[in-house]
């Protein structure tokens, strides 16, 4: 299946109906309600896209009563760009709440500079998170909850999994953060080079791995997908191995994959495994029983 993701300025009825004819998933970037996303999505003057995208969506909406199976959307959340709107980050369900949506936070990978978080935006993160977890334990109804920080269920569920007891340890292993490489998120530039997803740096030679007219070539899809060899050593010695979702991009200088920047994310990954180790901790305190326990 294709996917086209868009800022959804120029998606018109016409341009929609033509997409889904040929069966490609529509994905439209929307950052939240309009004072949240036009700080960020803005046209070359200066005035910002949400009215415009909105305008195109209630169009489609209109004439095709199905949209809402074939359109999908991304929020992505920056903590610099949203200070003064801070009551209104979690809230952006209001906006099209009967469709589906994606949540991420800006990427810092191939950024000069760090995304610099206020104490406001981390406190109101943890209490979001708060909100989540009294979701699952039953004490919350799930429309409390924002689409923002609801990922977060699935996560928990994929790491109290992963707590099994290995009953016999494997000869070979490896973190588990690269993806297989060309196989779930192609991404095709306008010149047609291929790149393992669309987070990767067009400009990175160790990203790409092939083109429309010669494919995709396996040596530098297994190289992406075999990243961990860059920090062996380490990576054999760390509690964390097989929790590892550090993605391949962190260690990429853009030319070869880098040991020092791999091993510079260490200490955020293990972090959030932690965070998310005492999430189980507290549900299960409180008597939450997890899938792979049912």
């Amino acid at each position: 299946m294709l996917t086209i993701t868009t800022n959804g300025t120029l998606l018109t009825c016409e341009v929609y109906e033509w997409l889904v004819s040929e069966g490609v998933s529509i994905v439209i970037s929307l950052d939240g309600p309009k004072p949240v996303h036009d700080r960020s999505r803005k046209y070359p003057d200066g005035r910002g896209s949400f009215d415009d995208i909105v305008a195109n969506i209630n169009s489609i909406r209109e004439k095709h009563q199905d949209a809402k199976e074939e359109l999908r959307f991304i929020t992505v959340v920056n903590p610099e760009a949203i200070e003064t709107c801070l009551d209104q980050v979690y809230s952006y369900d209001e906006v099209f709440p009967e469709y589906d949506g994606m949540v991420s936070f800006v990427n810092e990978l191939y950024s000069e500079k760090d995304t610099k978080v206020s104490e406001a935006f981390a406190s109101l993160s943890i209490q979001e998170r708060a909100k989540m977890l009294l979701y699952m334990l039953g004490k919350l109804d799930r429309s409390k909850v924002s689409r923002l920080i609801v990922g977060l269920e699935n996560e928990i569920e994929l790491k109290h999994k992963q707590l099994r007891r290995i009953k016999c340890l494997p000869r070979k292993f490896h973190p588990g953060g690269p993806c297989l490489a060309g196989v779930e998120r192609l991404f095709v530039s306008v010149d047609g080079i291929f790149y393992p997803c669309e987070r990767v740096s067009e400009s990175s030679e160790v990203m790409q791995i092939g083109d429309v007219r010669g494919g995709i070539s396996v040596d530098k899809a297994n190289a992406i997908t075999n990243v961990g060899v860059t920090t062996a050593a380490e990576c054999l010695k760390c509690w964390a191995i097989i929790h590892c979702n550090m993605c391949a991009a962190v260690s990429d200088s853009l030319s070869e994959f880098s040991k020092p920047m791999r091993l510079n994310s260490c200490a955020n990954v293990k972090l959030s495994i932690e965070e998310a180790f005492k999430d189980i901790c507290f549900l299960k305190s409180y008597g939450y029983v997890f899938e792979d326990d049912k």
